[in-house]
């Protein structure tokens, strides 16, 4: 039994390193006094100093909790009105004996004070090793199935061991024993009774009642101890063939025949021990043959450990750099939010002040309605961003029997902020020279703004060449009839004759106000009077409309628009503007604006 014993030692020695974390003991129990249930008792178990379980019993009084393997665990049970109970557990291995039959424990408590019942304390016999994972379960089972083969072995060859020196004890008991009578019917022999074979007796006893799962120092011994048998029985059988040969020389009879016996009793007997000597050969290279097994698996296993261990500290290392990048990260969030937060605080407060602008510009531009109660008209107004750098003006001059209007419409420089700047720069100068100066001459008046942007600007200190390209028109009423003029800078004038039925371009000055330098002679601004019908249209615009692009990024063109206002000149105002607000919502599509854009349609 005790090879039995070792080999399971080994086995269970085996799993607890392999599987020593992966398992735990599941306790299943019940808290009762006097054989009945107590409920809501508190159960608490300390692993050291930390605790670990903290429950208590339900209505039947049962309680279930899991300890790890091969660990010391203290319990404390408490209720009010019951004593104390105390109890020490230990999960370690050398703790698990073959007397242990099942999981399931009692624990008496006395009311009050009294003599503590006795702890009724069982553990199942395979230790109850509950798998935390398929994979765990699968590495026991194969485990337990190897150490079943490898006991199986055990014992096979154990008791093919036994058999063979049992047998051999009897051969040689016999052979010794018929030796010793030989030798004790004859004395005559010298030193034959000088064989003494109580020493052999005592090896071969030794020899096969040695345990065959011994370790291999022992069995090296008796295997040592075999062979020193054995050299001693040839000395002894060289010892008798030297009595032999006297006797023959003698011619002894007896002592001959005597001595040839005990030649082949000691042939035996060495023949015996040889193969006696072979057997624990081959023992100690199965023994040496499983040490290299598990010396290999214990290497194995290390090495297993070893990258564990190295990928625990790569995913360690990989873990705490994360926590460092999601602090980081969490960090740079945070600023982000806080600009964000800020930016848009900003944008908010731009977006109200552009508002505002748009609303004073707005309100500065001339109402429709002014026109209307002189002229039929109408204005498409559209700028590119909230405010615009175009603009249109209007102003009307009574000096007795004369009535005059001076209408424009200006394209400054640059579009959204810079250019609205611009455009309320361009205003004012435009009311200081005609209602401030009172200046009506078209020309005239295209030159003072000319002088006027300069001067503001600092153009010739500061290099800037912001400027504006404009169409100023003069409508005069003398005597019920309408006399026409302009002047413009860089813009052409349309006119659609009633008469023929047709779009008549005039173009004005090529030279822009302000935005360049004197240095040589310019083109003077000139007025040019228009010869006009009833019925008759003209057009302002600035180059927004014609500038503007399709998907294929082609300008709608001069072309275009003069096809378009012929067509729809004969209808009634309100519905151009709708039909030229349309075509060009048509052919731009989903491309954004270009430019700003200002289209001003008076009938005369």
């Amino acid at each position: 039994m005790k090879k039995t014993a070792i080999l399971i030692s080994l086995i269970l020695l085996l799993n607890n390193l392999l599987f020593a974390q992966s398992y735990k003991y599941e306790f299943n129990g019940i808290v009762q006094h006097a054989n009945n249930p107590i409920k809501n008792v508190n159960i608490k178990i300390y692993q050291g100093e930390n605790l670990i379980v903290d429950k208590n019993t339900l209505l039947n009084g049962y309680f279930k909790f899991k300890l790890k393997f091969n660990t010391e665990y203290f319990l404390m049970v408490t209720k009010d009105g019951y004593k104390t109970k105390n109890i020490f557990i230990s999960t370690k291995i050398e703790n698990i004996t073959s007397d242990i039959k099942s999981d399931f424990f009692a624990i008496n408590i006395n009311e009050g004070s009294g003599i503590e019942a006795m702890l009724e304390l069982q553990l199942a016999s395979n230790g109850d090793l509950i798998t935390e994972g398929e994979e765990a379960q699968n590495k026991i089972e194969q485990a337990n199935r190897t150490a079943r083969k490898i006991l199986n072995r055990a014992y096979i060859t154990a008791d093919s061991l036994i058999k063979q020196a049992t047998s051999y004890k009897d051969e040689i008991y016999a052979i010794l024993e018929d030796n010793k009578n030989n030798t004790n019917k004859n004395n005559d022999i010298p030193n034959a009774n000088e064989i003494d074979y109580k020493e052999e007796n005592i090896v071969i006893d030794k020899y096969v009642n040695v345990n065959p799962n011994a370790k291999i120092a022992t069995i090296q011994d008796t295997l040592n101890i075999i062979n020193d048998l054995i050299n001693s029985d040839s000395d002894k059988m060289t010892l008798i063939r030297l009595q032999l040969q006297q006797a023959i020389n003698t011619n002894d009879t007896s002592q001959i025949r005597l001595l040839q016996e005990q030649l082949v009793l000691f042939d035996d007997q060495i023949k015996m021990l040889k193969k006696l000597a072979k057997m624990y050969e081959r023992q100690i290279t199965i023994q040496n043959l499983e040490l290299s097994k598990n010396r290999l698996l214990i290497i194995s296993i290390s090495v297993f450990l070893f990258f564990i261990l190295i990928i625990l500290f790569f995913i360690a290392f990989l873990y705490k750099r994360k926590l460092k990048s999601n602090k980081k990260l969490f960090e740079l969030n945070t600023n982000l939010k806080k600009q964000k937060d800020e930016i848009h605080e900003v944008n908010k407060y731009i977006k109200t002040s552009i508002k505002y602008a748009k609303e004073i510009q707005e309100i500065i531009l001339p109402f429709e309605s002014e026109i209307n109660q002189h002229f039929e008209n109408f204005i498409i107004f559209k700028p590119k961003d909230v405010v615009s750098g175009d603009f249109y003006w209007y102003h009307e001059i009574n000096t007795g029997n004369k009535y005059s209007s001076l209408i424009a419409v200006v394209d400054c420089t640059g579009h959204g902020i810079p250019g609205a700047f611009m455009s309320i720069l361009g205003y004012n100068i435009l009311n200081h020279i005609i209602i401030d100066k009172k200046i009506y001459e078209p020309s005239i008046i295209l030159e003072e703004l000319d002088k006027e942007i300069i001067k503001s600007l600092k153009q010739e200190q500061t290099k800037n060449i912001d400027g504006m390209d404009i169409i100023l028109c003069k409508l005069q009423k003398v005597n019920e009839k309408l006399n026409v003029s302009f002047a413009a800078a860089k813009r052409t004038l349309f006119l659609y004759n009633s008469q023929t039925q047709q779009i008549e371009k005039i173009k004005g000055t090529r030279r822009s106000i302000g935005g360049q330098l004197k240095v040589i002679k310019v083109e003077n601004f000139e007025t040019i009077k228009v010869k006009t019908n009833k019925n008759d249209i003209i057009y302002l615009f600035s180059d927004g409309y014609i500038d503007q692009c399709n998907i294929e990024r082609k300008r709608f063109g001069t072309k275009k628009l003069t096809e378009l206002l012929t067509k729809n000149a004969t209808k009634p105002m309100q519905e151009q503007h709708k039909n030229i607000e349309k075509a060009l919502n048509d052919y731009q599509q989903t491309t954004s604006q270009r430019d700003d854009i200002t289209f001003v349609g008076i009938k005369i």
